[in-house]
């Protein structure tokens, strides 16, 4: 558990307080930062940086370049970033933080820390005052790194330059909560959200949603969507996704089917994740009517299973003896992977695998008196089970008396299969 200041959150400037008032505070205290083996200091304090950098934004010109930044950093082109920020000197444009804010952003999405921190020096030597967007960007690094101290200081540094955290703000600390495990801290910021007036979105109830999930907490998972009502904020596809995958690990398929139903009334379209998981539940129950009628439902909403699922269902019809079911539906969705008579089961389930091998000897292109199937890594992995191994040969025992099958002595994770 962690402990969390109320004060942290709410206990600050209004959010009536004008920005301006700070402007002599510094932001950093002098901190040092360590970058891998390294220290940095980051920026000088408030006022000594340059107070019409946020005009910028009023700039027509700063701003095609800013976009032309923005369109670089989610192609994830270092380079041509900084050429484009090197670009506006020559131009007579000073940088302001929206200049710098996609590229910090970029290093973020890379949990690329030394190179956030070079963005914030980059800030510092163009006189640039960060706004709420780049302590967003700084706390979102260390949330998603896992590092709770991290983002405390540097919200703790937010606040001391007299900007209020946001929704944003709010949404990376209660998702690293929630990836920790610590519900109660989630609920503290949570809590601390609805105390600074800071409205929550789908994003916090997801998030807050998703450790519900995770721990099989049916009463918390319902409390949350009824927090999440409350607050006049729509469900959206994972909100109902992540309830129908709760109501999926527990066995219920009422549940999950009544979710589905109101998903559909809520006009909410359902993707290939929402039918996988209640494909899965079928499977798991082996009930294979129950099953297709999922796939029908994909059928009629235009969305295609994905393979891993339609290994499962595979598997399914296998193991109850629906052969001619499974081959049908492997034909539909999946591919024979051979060549030159040697058959590649990597990446199927034993059952499809299996119908793999059986469809292979029912086309043309069987000729060969040989044939290689490939079920594992072989003396590659000492700990390989071989379980599709033992599993593919004990099935070509049982239904083609005709063919011999054994395991080829100079690789255990394949089989040779001849004419007996």
């Amino acid at each position: 558990m962690h402990n969390i200041s109320n004060d942290l959150f709410y206990g600050g400037p209004t959010r009536t307080t004008s920005c301006q008032e700070a402007s002599q505070e510094s932001i950093w205290q002098g901190r040092k930062w360590k970058v891998g083996h390294e220290t940095k200091k980051v920026f000088r304090p408030m006022g000594q940086l340059r107070p019409q950098a946020a005009k910028g934004w009023s700039n027509p010109q700063l701003v095609q370049h800013n976009i032309r930044i923005k369109e670089a950093a989610k192609r994830g082109d270092v380079r041509k970033c900084w050429e484009i920020l090197d670009e506006l000197p020559r131009r007579n444009l000073h940088p302001d933080a929206f200049s710098f804010t996609p590229i910090l952003n970029m290093y973020v999405r890379q949990l690329n820390e030394a190179g956030a921190y070079s963005v914030l020096e980059e800030m510092e030597r163009a006189n640039v005052r960060p706004n709420v967007m780049t302590f967003n960007a700084l706390i979102n690094l260390f949330a998603r790194k896992g590092d709770v101290r991290g983002a405390y200081d540097m919200l703790e540094e937010m606040k001391k330059a007299n900007m209020l955290p946001d929704t944003v703000t709010f949404n990376s600390l209660i998702n690293l909560f929630v990836k920790m495990g610590d519900v109660d801290a989630a609920y503290a910021c949570f809590e601390g959200m609805k105390r600074a007036n800071v409205l929550p979105d789908r994003v916090t109830f997801n998030s807050l949603l998703n450790f519900f999930v995770k721990k099989e907490d049916v009463r918390g998972a319902y409390a949350c969507f009824e927090d999440m009502k409350k607050a006049n904020v729509l469900p959206n596809m994972v909100t109902f996704t992540s309830l129908i995958h709760l109501f999926v690990k527990i066995g219920d398929v009422d549940a999950a089917y009544a979710c589905f139903d109101g998903m559909k009334r809520a006009n909410v379209l359902p993707d290939t994740v929402t039918f996988n998981s209640l494909l899965n539940l079928f499977v798991r129950q082996g009930d294979v009517r129950g099953a297709y009628d999922v796939l029908e439902e994909m059928r009629r909403a235009n969305v295609l299973p994905d393979e891993m699922i339609i290994n499962s269902l595979i598997d399914l019809l296998v193991n109850v003896g629906r052969m001619t079911q499974a081959k049908l539906l492997f034909t539909s969705y999946l591919n024979v992977k051979e060549d030159n008579g040697t058959l590649n089961f990597h990446g199927f389930t034993h059952g499809a695998a299996y119908i793999s091998f059986v469809l292979y000897l029912e086309s043309s292109n069987n000729n060969r008196d040989e044939i290689t199937l490939i079920t594992g890594k072989g003396n590659h992995n000492r700990n390989e089970s071989y379980a599709m191994r033992d599993f593919i040969r004990d099935k070509i025992r049982q239904y083609h008396k005709d063919l011999n099958c054994e395991v080829y002595r100079s690789n255990k994770g394949r089989l040779k299969v001849t004419q007996n």
